[in-house]
């Protein structure tokens, strides 16, 4: 995950690693739900292309 920029790792580590909701994540992040959707959809793809140069 080193190579995602820092808000988009943070997104997914409140999501998948702490099992925040995304009304959790929204508040903790200061953003809106539709900000936390949108940046976890961003993060997932963006990881998927790290790793598919691997």
């Amino acid at each position: 995950m080193d190579g995602l920029e820092a808000d988009l790792r943070e997104t997914l580590y409140l999501r998948l690693i702490n099992g925040y909701s995304i009304a959790e994540t929204a508040s903790t992040l200061g953003k809106s739900e539709a900000d936390v959707y949108s940046a976890q959809y961003r993060a997932l793809y963006a990881l998927a292309h790290l790793l598919d140069q691997y």
